[in-house]
């Protein structure tokens, strides 16, 4: 059998994922690669991977004024048409890499497929800006620059792959419903259903509360962290600066100077395993949410989902399963009240609904969605 050749632009990790779009391609990685012959254009990995191709070394990085957003760009595009063979389909994972995708696609003269994991324009659209950290003339110059060049991968893309049906609804895609597909992210439901070893939590009080992920304002990083914690609770929060703001960082490590708040370095495989299976809840104030995979992570590891119930999370999680806790902050305090008011048995119940969701995601079929996805695409005619 003839392997599929894909050319990947992957701007996160494998080995320690940042946010769900390194979880989600190392799981279709894993299970394609007999089949796809994926040449990786990305960043360094800890660990050899097959036909990788590290971009950070390719051209300096500039790192003033986001103008290594623009450097990454060619560092992408240049490894892909410098690898030895011809694709079959290039694939762009991101929106900061859309504009290789779009040049690699027509300098190889094949399909392209885009990947939407994230929209810079509907971040915009709730005042939540991508550059935070920036100058305000600086952080709107290049805000408004990424959301053009999402919109140049979108109309290039032969295929636009979206995570939920919420997302896809997004006002910026409707234009591109003939070229939408649908591919939600995934568990590895066996992973997640072996033995675990429990984790030692910090701090005397019993309910362990966890929020887990980027410190990054669609996260709602900042109304949990102005938001009261009850005595009674202990509440962690995992995760490092990378794929976040500064300024939420810093906010987290401020409030983490307390008696029964706590702050976990970025956890990943067996320790990010443990942790959410030892905790009694996972909480997810999100603003805007177009999967939400550690939402999904939660209801396998069968812990109680603290949710916002944003965007593509609303689509696989029910009220009698998540815990509402809305995005402000008398909403988030009101969710704490309610887990501790909450009676084991009810508890009980919203842990084996919650898995029985999760198990509707296994990455063995999605994967294949993605194969087809492949497959059907590889002859389609470049968009004009």
């Amino acid at each position: 059998m003839n392997k599929i050749k894909i050319h990947i632009l992957f701007p996160d990790s494998m080995v320690k994922p940042i946010g769900g779009l390194g979880e989600q391609f190392k799981q279709i990685y894993t299970r394609l690669k007999d089949r796809v012959d994926f040449y990786i254009m990305g960043f360094p990995e800890e660990k050899p991977i097959d036909n990788y191709c590290n971009v950070a070394n390719l051209f300096p990085m500039i790192e003033h004024n986001g103008l290594n957003t623009i450097s990454n760009q060619i560092n992408y595009f240049y490894s892909s048409a410098t690898c030895p063979e011809k694709p079959h389909i290039v694939h762009t994972l991101d929106y900061t890499t859309y504009v290789a995708g779009v040049f690699a696609s027509r300098f190889w003269r094949v399909p392209l497929i885009a990947s939407m994991n994230l929209s810079i324009q509907e971040l915009g659209k709730q005042n939540i800006h991508y550059c935070r950290d920036y100058s305000q003339y600086d952080g709107e110059a290049i805000h408004n620059t990424i959301e053009v060049n999402e919109l140049l991968g979108l109309f290039c893309a032969n295929k636009i792959i979206h995570v939920s049906k919420a997302y896809s609804q997004k006002p910026s895609f409707s234009n591109f419903k003939d070229k939408e597909v649908i591919i939600p992210n995934g568990i590895d439901i066996k992973y997640w259903n072996t033995t675990h070893k429990p984790y030692q939590f910090k701090g005397k009080n019993k309910i362990k509360v966890v929020y887990i992920g980027r410190f990054a304002e669609m996260k709602g990083i900042k109304n949990l962290c102005l938001a009261e914690i009850p005595e009674n609770i202990d509440l962690f929060f995992v995760g490092d600066g990378r794929g976040g703001e500064s300024s939420r960082y810093n906010m987290v490590m401020q409030k983490c100077n307390n008696k029964n708040i706590f702050h976990i370095d970025f956890a990943y495989d067996d320790e990010k395993r443990d942790i959410m299976k030892s905790s009694d809840a996972i909480i997810m104030p999100s603003i805007h949410e177009p999967f939400g995979i550690v939402g999904l992570e939660a209801l396998a590891s069968k812990t109680l989902l603290i949710s916002s119930f944003q965007d593509g999370i609303s689509e696989y999680l029910s009220e009698d399963v998540g815990i509402y806790c809305g995005t402000e902050v008398d909403t988030i305090e009101s969710s704490f009240y309610q887990l501790l008011s909450m009676g084991e048995k009810e508890k009980s119940l919203r842990i084996d609904k919650g898995y029985k969701i999760a198990q509707k995601f296994d990455w063995d079929s999605i994967s294949e969605k993605y194969y087809n996805l492949y497959e059907n695409s590889k002859n389609l005619p470049l968009i004009p």
